[in-house]
C-alpha cells in the first residue's frame, strides 16, 4: 500500500454531514443575561423540536425570536404569555405593552387611611382594571407610555 493512499484514506474518514443553517432561534432566559441561540437547518423538523423545548421550559424564558441566518430578518416572535403562538411584530408589541393605572380613592377612604395620594398600579391587560374598582374608588385613569388613554369615573360598567 502506498503511503499517499493511506493518508487519503485516513483523511476521508466518516464525517457527519451537517446541513447549512437557514435560521436560528434566540431565547432569553430569565436567569441568564445573554440570549441562547439554536441553529435550525430544516424549518419543519427542527422548529418543532425547538418549540417543544420552549414548551418544556415554560415560565423560565422571557422572550424568543426566530431569525434568518443570512440577513438577520425576523420570522417570528415568541412571548411567554402566548406560549408557542408565532407572533408578528405588531402582536408581539401588544404583549409587551403595559398600562399604568392611577387610582383616585374617595374622600372617605382618604380620611379612614390618612393617605391623600392616589395609588399607582401596573397592569398588562385592560381586563384587569375591573378588579381594582370598588366602592372606595372615585376614578381610575389609565396611562400608556405617559399618555392618558382612558378614564373611568362614577359607576364602572362591567
Amino acid at each position: 500500500m502506498n503511503t499517499s493512499n493511506a493518508k487519503e484514506m485516513a483523511s476521508t474518514k466518516k464525517r457527519k454531514y451537517k446541513a447549512p443553517s437557514v435560521a436560528y432561534l434566540q431565547i432569553k432566559f430569565k436567569n441568564n443575561s445573554k440570549p441562547n441561540g439554536f441553529k435550525i437547518s430544516n424549518f419543519g423538523k427542527d422548529l418543532k423540536k425547538i418549540e417543544r423545548y420552549l414548551a418544556s421550559v415554560e415560565g423560565k424564558w422571557s422572550w424568543a425570536i426566530l431569525r434568518q441566518v443570512k440577513t438577520g430578518n425576523i420570522y417570528h416572535y415568541y412571548h411567554p404569555k402566548t406560549g408557542l403562538q408565532r407572533l408578528d411584530l405588531k402582536d408581539y408589541k401588544k404583549q409587551l405593552t403595559s398600562y399604568s393605572l392611577y387610582i383616585i380613592p374617595t374622600q372617605q377612604y382618604k380620611n379612614r387611611h390618612g393617605s391623600q395620594k392616589g395609588i399607582s398600579k401596573r397592569v398588562y391587560d385592560l381586563n384587569e382594571v375591573t378588579k381594582y374598582w370598588n366602592k372606595d374608588v372615585l376614578r381610575i385613569d389609565i396611562y400608556q407610555e405617559k399618555k392618558l388613554i382612558n378614564r373611568y369615573q362614577g359607576r364602572f360598567l362591567m
